[in-house]
């Protein structure tokens, strides 16, 4: 299949059943939750898929929820680490704050564009950090994927 092709299919609209598919990670479970190191230093990385998926995935965002600290800029960063330690090879990075007025009910799609890959037996971690001089603030996460790209 030439290029050209792949660009022509891509613009084409689909019917549901032949659009490429978009899931969450984790599956049908709460949002995972990532506690940042000292300020600004990330934390230790958290497993939003495990490794073992037979497909390729892209992770186009992360929908963050439930900041513990309001008015706080938070930063995450996706990795294909070994979930537990500090990220040291991050595949991308990005931003949210949490704003004073709605701590409980915050959400935000952080998306990463292009899209970053994730080669299929490969699981998909994020860590945080936080911009509060005490540091150690938690968020929660869920991976926005999609497959089928090839």
């Amino acid at each position: 299949m030439s290029w050209w092709t792949n660009i022509a299919n891509i613009l084409v609209p689909k019917p549901a059943s032949q659009a490429m598919p978009i899931t969450f990670f984790p599956r049908l479970a709460p949002a995972v939750q990532a506690t940042g190191g000292a300020q600004f230093t990330y934390g230790n990385l958290v497993e939003l898929e495990a490794d073992g998926d037979a497909f390729d995935k892209w992770v186009t965002g992360l929908q963050m929820v439930l900041p513990d600290t309001a008015n706080t800029d938070y930063f995450v960063a996706l990795s294909r680490e070994a979930a537990g330690g500090a990220p040291t090879k991050i595949e991308a990075r990005g931003a949210t704050h949490s704003q004073t007025t709605v701590q409980a009910d915050h959400h935000e799609v952080v998306r990463f564009d292009p899209p970053v890959y994730f080669p299929a037996g490969t699981g998909i971690r994020f860590a945080c950090a936080d911009s509060n001089a005490a540091g150690g603030k938690k968020i929660s996460a869920w991976a926005i994927v999609s497959k089928g790209r090839g």
